[in-house]
């Protein structure tokens, strides 16, 4: 198994939820942080967990840009899995065009929690882009979950856990004896593992905060590979 961080950069967030590239100039306040989908190659799948942000720098999306530099094509990813459905974790899907939206990975499935994407849609919030949310509702590569737990393949494991978004979901990857675990921003950087940390905009920030310690009692007792989509240093930590 093969596991690759797709960089995108580091980034600022304002109040308002507004990201732009993180610089001497950024104002004060609000949050830095990495943005970091990854790609799991295994003998069955190239999987996407999280698809990361867009800021129209570029003529080629962040995603595809990177996903370019190691050599892939995104024709070849068959599987994408979404913890939840913030923007940051979710605008590499693709982008609108004035004939309509164009999806960035064609021959992939697409697994989204349902309740999530039901409650999202219900909600104004600027933690979400709505056209984004329709195109999920409508499109025939999306494959909804509406479980608390179960396999998506033989390789590949979910559980609803709540915390950062009311429906946020965890996910496993089992392959050739390695357990990696995702963790999305329930568990989103290693220094959440050092203390106990809330975020400003977690749905529940007790039990967000409680998660982010199990997973760590978790993962040291399991020897899990855990993977941190939001840390620049210390993006994958092998137990």
């Amino acid at each position: 198994m093969k596991i690759l961080p797709l960089l995108l950069g580091q980034f600022h967030v304002n109040d308002q939820g507004e990201f732009s590239r993180l610089s001497p100039k950024s104002p004060p306040g609000g949050l830095s942080m990495g943005v970091q989908p990854f790609l799991i190659v295994t003998q069955n799948d190239l999987i996407l967990i999280d698809l990361g942000v867009e800021l129209g720098e570029f003529t080629q999306p962040l995603i595809l840009k990177v996903l370019d530099e190691y050599g892939y094509e995104p024709s070849q990813i068959t599987k994408i899995l979404l913890s939840h459905l913030h923007k940051d974790h979710v605008m590499g899907l693709g982008y609108f065009t004035a004939e309509g939206f164009k999806p960035n990975f064609e021959n992939a499935e697409i697994f989204v929690q349902k309740r999530a994407l039901d409650q999202a849609l219900s909600k104004v919030s600027s933690s979400y882009i709505q056209p984004l949310l329709e195109v999920l509702k409508t499109s025939n590569q999306v494959v909804f979950l509406d479980s608390d737990q179960g396999w998506i393949s033989k390789e590949i494991y979910f559980e609803v856990s709540g915390g950062h978004t009311q429906f946020h979901q965890e996910f496993w990857i089992m392959s050739q004896n390695q357990t990696l675990f995702f963790g999305g921003d329930n568990l989103p950087q290693y220094s959440f593992w050092r203390r106990k940390l809330a975020y400003k905009i977690d749905y529940d920030g007790k039990k967000a905060s409680e998660l982010r310690e199990f997973w760590k009692l978790e993962a040291e007792k399991k020897s899990w590979t855990v993977l941190f989509y939001h840390d620049l240093k210390r993006p994958i930590v092998q137990l």
